[in-house]
């Protein structure tokens, strides 16, 4: 986002982040086995500019946040952002037509824009399981890893199935003594089929700028005409459900193991893990799966699962993910023209225009909001279609007057989330609990997605061809 605002001639920026260092996720997910589940080609933005080439398909944590780095220092950005600082409060002044911002720091700002880029998955959520704090080991979540972790020998108890322990559970087997890996719900994975980047890819992403950009244009295809029709179509659906299984099977050695690893919900209801060596992991004589029906409570050893069993351990680490999208904001107090707070306004569940306008929140734009199209795409590619929407609306404004503002209709909000419910109904979604609408089966009530649920490419038509369509321009 800086670096759109730069290349526009929006200088005068501060960025505020309560990090150490840049990053965003790959800051705070320092995890061993932590990497994109995009293809690195696509996933990297400016590779040509930069003249940067990924190790290898799917790189991992370290090399993402270290190309980021070099992205602030190319582009001198550094200077614009304000690390080790958290947004405590903002309140929009109508009177004045601009935000009053205020940090941990008592660092006092005005601002006439407010881009809040507070990331989809960026709140750690712990169970809430009995007698967590009686454990006399080290605990920790998997985004908030100890920077001085040295597991070798020890047994370990991994808390959670879903994307980040497919992740970390083959790093951690190879240096546990023992590895207990808790399963409640198990995930379906794909294979990434990762390997280094071949000479030849390399020379073409360096020497041309359109390969880089072709291969992100190949990836939106792929979610939108392979991924997307897999989602709707029952069958379609089972045949790969089938597959996967398959290859499960073939696997896990053991059978009754793999039965118990083997999802019973249709592929894509939940999020599906991609990675190559999850499954193979429990073909390990220090690896135990313990699918008991989940941990039921943590006790000063260890824990003690839902079907009784005991299992005492030296570590637990919670693979137990994220509270997703607007629970990302309540860290800090947003009010907007009312007075209301911007948790207050979305009670009943978050509403916003394009997952970037939020109707009594003038100048006010989010990256990645909720109804963005994060859950079916590659999240690089929606941060920069956005960020180019939010410069060139910001662009306009500057264009327009010094007081210009702009605010979302609440009907275009409206509209808007039956656009991005329209393929609900019917979907493997609405077949089971998932983090992409929060709601159980047979809830009582209209369900308001979090997440945009469609086609890259329909959401492309929504945010960019009804021009002004649903936004209130003043000024």
């Amino acid at each position: 986002m800086l670096k759109k605002l730069k290349d526009a001639g929006v200088t005068n920026v501060i960025a505020v982040d309560k990090a150490s260092g840049v990053g965003g996720t790959w800051h705070w997910n320092r995890y061993p086995g932590a990497a994109c589940d995009v293809n690195s080609y696509a996933y990297l933005p400016f590779l040509h500019e930069m003249g940067f080439c990924p190790s290898k398909k799917y790189v991992t944590a370290p090399e993402i946040k270290g190309y980021l780095e070099q992205v602030c220092e190319r582009h001198e950005l550094l200077g614009r952002i304000l690390l080790n600082t958290k947004l405590m409060k903002a309140t929009y002044d109508p009177q004045k037509r601009l935000w009053i911002l205020h940090t941990d720091r008592d660092d006092a700002f005005t601002a006439r824009f407010l881009i809040m880029g507070c990331g989809p998955l960026s709140t750690p959520r712990l169970p809430d399981i009995d007698g967590m704090n009686a454990f006399q080991g080290e605990a920790f979540h998997t985004s908030q890893w100890p920077e001085h972790c040295d597991l070798s020998g020890k047994t370990v108890g991994v808390v959670g199935t879903g994307a980040s322990a497919a992740q970390v559970v083959p790093e951690l087997a190879k240096v546990a003594g023992h590895l207990y890996v808790f399963q409640r719900t198990p995930a379906w994975c794909v294979p990434r089929e990762d390997c280094p980047t071949p000479a030849s890819l390399r020379q073409e992403l360096l020497d041309s700028a359109p390969c880089a950009k072709k291969m992100r244009q190949q990836t939106v295809d792929w979610f939108d005409k392979e991924l997307f029709p897999q989602l709707q179509d029952v069958d379609r659906n089972t045949a790969r459900a089938a597959e996967l299984r398959e290859a499960l099977m073939a696997t896990v050695k053991d059978p009754v193991v793999a039965a118990k690893l083997c999802p019973t919900h249709p592929v894509g209801c939940k999020r599906t893990c991609v990675v190559d060596d999850y499954w193979p992991t429990f073909n390990r004589e220090n690896v135990t799966l313990v699918a008991e029906g989940g941990v039921s409570k943590v006790c000063d050893r260890g824990v003690i699962t839902a079907n009784g069993g005991v299992y005492d351990v030296d570590v637990l680490v919670y693979a137990t993910g994220f509270d997703a999208f607007s629970d990302g904001f309540k860290g800090f107090d947003v009010r907007g023209v009312d007075g209301k707070s911007l948790l207050e306004h979305w009670d009943g569940g978050p509403k916003t225009l394009y997952g970037i306008h939020v109707s009594g929140f003038p100048n006010m734009f989010l990256l990645v909001g909720p109804q963005s199209p994060t859950i079916l795409q590659n999240t690089t590619e929606v941060i920069q279609t956005q960020a180019e929407y939010i410069v060139s609306v910001v662009t306009k404004l500057r264009n327009t007057g010094a007081q210009a503002i702009v605010d979302a209709e609440p009907d275009a909000e409206t509209k808007w989330i039956d656009h991005c419910t329209q393929h609900y109904p019917g979907s493997v979604w609405s077949r089971c609990d998932n983090w992409y609408n929060k709601k159980s089966q047979g809830a009582v009530g209209p369900v308001v997605v979090d997440g945009y649920i469609g086609k890259f490419s329909e959401y492309l038509e929504g945010l960019h061809g009804e021009g002004d369509a649903g936004l209130r321009i003043d000024g």
